[in-house]
């Protein structure tokens, strides 16, 4: 077992995620998710209170994984918009479970990108890896993304996600990243 020397100003969480001492609780409000008292930082979220596992699909056509795949890698060609939040389906969710957030349905999806369009100017994703799994419908992304060069405030890390897509369309997103790069 590793000791691990504390300092007053962080706690360390379980799965060794750091958090600072002084954060505060997010809290649902009519125009999403806030950080404290009245700073919104995400726009037509809620909460994530419950967190679901996919259930697998029973289909098993290579078609349909092609046809998924291709949902897939254009996601992740297209720049933040509504091109991009209108591959999701019209009860399409995007979750980021370390956040506890997540998006329901397509007006969510919209506001989401336009917040993220200002909040992340340029962004685009690099080395990105798509992992088919047995499920057709389930896909895993490995990718590093970053803001557009001079973007303030710059923006980078590595992310691990899930999709799950039905019909060509995305009923699931699901964004990991590297906490500890938050940290530095």
């Amino acid at each position: 077992m590793k000791r691990v020397l504390l300092r007053r100003s962080w706690l360390i969480a379980a799965a060794a995620v750091v958090i600072p001492a002084n954060a505060q609780t997010l809290k649902q409000l009519p125009e999403g998710v806030a950080l404290g008292d009245v700073h919104a930082i995400a726009e037509g979220a809620t909460l994530l209170s419950v967190y679901n596992s996919h259930q697998p699909s029973v289909e098993q056509s290579g078609q349909v994984r092609t046809y998924n795949r291709a949902t897939v890698t254009r996601f992740f060609h297209l720049p933040i918009g509504p091109e991009r939040a209108a591959l999701y389906a019209a009860d399409g969710v995007k979750e980021i479970p370390h956040m506890g957030i997540q998006w329901k349905g397509a007006e969510a999806q919209m506001k989401n990108n336009e917040q993220n369009q200002t909040l992340f100017p340029g962004w685009s994703w690099k080395n990105v890896v798509v992992w088919d799994t047995q499920d057709p419908t389930v896909f895993f992304v490995e990718a590093d993304g970053n803001t557009a060069p001079g973007a303030t405030p710059p923006s980078a890390n590595h992310y691990v996600m899930q999709l799950v897509v039905k019909s060509g369309k995305i009923a699931l997103f699901r964004e990991f990243l590297v906490p500890l790069k938050l940290t530095r």
